[in-house]
């Protein structure tokens, strides 16, 4: 072969490298307690990710654009797995700046696809924290926003088809971040950590320590109701934890100026200050509802609704139900979300004045393993 020949093949050889898929540059190398790492997803530059074993700590560099709608690109640090699996630890971004969504997850995918299925509890640079979550492959990704800014500490579990959201509070303790969904991976999965830069011209880092993954053994122990208040967008059905407590909340609703809102708990009526994540305080006096009901928005345009499975008794069951919203001139009903529910999960009418959101409550069974998890 002539040199010019040669030279062509170096050529064709190096841009078909550059032009991979992410997945056939995996370093599939076992990093601490994981299997391998790599890029998923287009990104403009190699990600990396070191282990300190004297610290037990992963510093992960990562780029990519987003990780949102139908598709991730970040660094990935994984293990194949199976079964029943808890993944904890402490997360810190390097460095300041940087785009505020810039993100650092712990991670669940049935692929290492860009566009799988997966769930993630995202701690994003501006604090923001929350489960996000894609299914099927290809869907838009959509969030529980918590109600905690900048957690030291998150935790994810899979317990069958459920996935369940921790975080730590200030006093260190992890507990239910009042958010969960229904996913359901089949055979073998990959758990993991990862960053993503949420700029493709850029790469971010951060530290995750005190990293624990954990097989989880059947449940032993009674069930924990822990509920939470939240309220959900109408534009995008993304939805924010308000509030969360072990035990039952109920019949939550809008003040009629749209600044507070107000539930029971305990049979206890309470009040918060929406986006606002300091604990309820006890009301004054009771709300008097002010939309023209029932379950009819104020601007006259939409109507909300529950489903259940027919036969279910609402009264009496915590099952899942869906949060559904119809338009009152097109007569068409759609999913606004899927949540475990009873008669209270919404207490008709729970409309902001605006007419833009809603406020419901959600609940979650939850092993009692799961509420002493360190």
């Amino acid at each position: 072969m002539s040199i010019r020949n040669l030279q062509f093949c170096e050529c064709v050889a190096s841009v078909i490298f550059a032009l991979a898929p992410a997945a056939l540059l995996a370093q599939d190398q076992p990093l601490g307690i994981f299997e391998g790492h790599q890029d998923v997803g287009t990104v403009l530059h190699a990600g990396s990710a070191q282990f300190d074993n004297s610290h037990g700590s992963y510093t992960i560099a990562g780029s990519g654009e987003n990780m949102w709608f139908g598709v991730d690109d970040f660094h990935f640090v994984w293990k194949k797995v199976s079964g029943d699996v808890a993944l904890t630890a402490d997360i810190a971004f390097l460095g300041n700046g940087g785009n505020p969504h810039r993100k650092a997850v712990l991670m669940i995918r049935q692929t290492l696809d860009g566009n799988s299925a997966s769930v993630d509890m995202a701690v994003h640079g501006s604090g923001l924290t929350s489960l996000q979550y894609r299914n099927p492959a290809g869907s838009d990704t959509h969030e529980v926003e918590s109600n905690i800014s900048g957690p030291k500490t998150v935790r994810i579990e899979k317990r069958g088809d459920t996935i369940y959201a921790f975080v730590s509070g200030k006093d260190g303790k992890v507990l239910p971040a009042g958010a969960a969904t229904k996913l359901a991976f089949t055979d073998s999965f990959y758990i993991g950590i990862g960053v993503c830069a949420h700029d493709k011209d850029k790469t971010e880092k951060a530290i995750f320590s005190n990293v624990k993954l954990e097989e989880l053994a059947p449940a032993k122990g009674k069930q924990i109701l822990v509920s939470a208040v939240e309220t959900i967008s109408i534009a995008s059905t993304d939805r924010h934890v308000e509030y969360v407590a072990a035990g039952r909340l109920e019949a939550p609703n809008w003040s009629c100026d749209g600044s507070y809102i107000e539930f029971k708990e305990n049979g206890t009526l309470h009040r918060l200050t929406p986006g606002v994540s300091t604990g309820p305080t006890i009301a004054v006096a009771p709300l008097h509802p002010c939309e023209p009901g029932p379950g009819i928005s104020p601007d006259g345009q939409w109507q909300v609704f529950l489903a259940n499975d027919k036969g279910v008794t609402p009264e009496t069951t915590i099952k899942d139900v869906e949060l559904r919203l119809m338009s009152l001139k097109e007569k068409k009903a759609r999913l606004l979300a899927k949540v475990l529910g009873a008669q209270d999960t919404a207490n008709l009418p729970s409309w902001s004045p605006d007419s833009q959101r809603l406020v419901f409550v959600s609940y979650e069974l939850l092993p009692e393993e799961s509420m002493s998890a360190k």
